[in-house]
């Protein structure tokens, strides 16, 4: 595995715990007002965490985009989706099997056209037209390509997220917009992008963006002379085509593009990680599921009254803890999956 692919992979694996996080942050991030000291340390989390569904579209373009598109990668994702929604479906719906009706077993067995996770039926849909894309990728010039990623911040993304989503982006879960980040995500690979900025001038760009998100959105909750501030409701500001989320996503992708990794430790646990990560992000809700329906334990219950700093910290162990334990379980699966590929392939 290349320095370039163990870096991008790394990211990877970060990006899905974020997802984990954005999850769990989540279930807290509406019981405060933003300009408590929970709610600015709990929206600060979900700023750093939100890039995370954009960077695996981006990451997607990165890695694939000069590659032979795998047809059969469809159908392992589909059992996949299965396996996992087949689990969460039962679990969220609590129903005996002497009670089935038609639309939960069309539920059970339709993990991608019932959207249960809504982010793989995206992807799902986007991976019919990677070799399109591809194709016309392999024949962008630089020029060609950097009018399209500044066209595409102005348009799908500003006047979109700014203009009541006048170009249909779906706050950034379209077919559309995932088609969009992938492309930006094969540009920068195949331009090498990474290479015309400084690293530490990156990572200055990314925390001010930080800082810009969380100060643009507290001022947007203050009231002048009785005026209300408020543009968005909060929910909008999870819009994953948010001009800042947008530009933040593409900042993280640079840096980690430019790090070099030579340890071989964490290379291996790079290397087992990896392939689990869109395993993790289907099965990480039905543990939490599990946790409060089978051994009645709820996060929410138990930090109920928390001082903010011990909240801020439970909630990342806690999302640690949540994306261990989804690793393992996934991991199981793909142990599975491979032997009886190699069984299908002796065949």
């Amino acid at each position: 595995m290349s320095n370039r692919l163990t870096n991008i992979d790394l990211l990877k694996i970060i990006a899905s715990f974020m997802v984990v996080l954005l999850h769990i942050n989540l279930m807290f991030i509406f019981n405060y007002k933003a300009n408590d000291y929970e709610g600015i340390l709990l929206w600060i989390l979900e700023f750093i965490a939100l890039p995370s569904v954009n960077i695996f579209a981006l990451v997607s373009g990165y890695v694939f985009y000069d590659k032979k598109f795998k047809w059969e990668r469809l159908i392992e994702i589909w059992i996949i989706a299965f396996i996992y929604n087949f689990i969460f479906v039962l679990i969220s719906e609590q129903k005996n099997f002497s009670s089935l009706d038609i639309h939960f077993i069309i539920k059970l067995f339709t993990p991608i056209i019932t959207q249960n996770f809504w982010y793989v039926s995206s992807y799902f849909s986007l991976m019919f037209f990677i070799p399109i894309l591809n194709l016309g990728i392999q024949n962008e010039d630089k020029k060609t390509f950097l009018i399209f990623a500044v066209l595409s911040l102005v348009f799908f993304s500003i006047i979109s997220y700014y203009n009541k989503d006048i170009f249909n982006m779906a706050n950034g879960s379209s077919l559309i917009w995932l088609m969009i980040m992938y492309i930006i995500g094969a540009g920068i690979h195949k331009f090498n992008i990474e290479k015309e900025i400084q690293k530490k001038w990156l990572i200055l760009l990314y925390i001010l963006s930080l800082i810009f998100m969380e100060i643009y959105f507290l001022l947007s909750h203050m009231r002048i002379n009785n005026y209300n501030l408020d543009f968005f409701s909060d929910a909008k500001y999870l819009a994953h085509n948010n001009p800042i989320i947008f530009s933040s996503s593409i900042l993280i992708l640079l840096i980690f593009a430019k790090i070099k990794i030579n340890n071989h430790f964490i290379i291996k646990i790079i290397s087992f990680l990896s392939p689990l990560t869109l395993g993790i992000y289907m099965i990480h809700t039905s543990i939490v599921l599990i946790l409060q329906k089978v051994f009645n334990i709820n996060i929410q219950i138990i930090l109920q009254n928390s001082n903010p700093i011990k909240l801020f910290i439970i909630i990342i162990l806690f999302s640690i803890f949540i994306y261990l334990i989804s690793a393992i379980l996934d991991n199981i699966r793909k142990v599975i999956f491979d032997e009886v590929k190699k069984r299908i392939i002796k065949k």
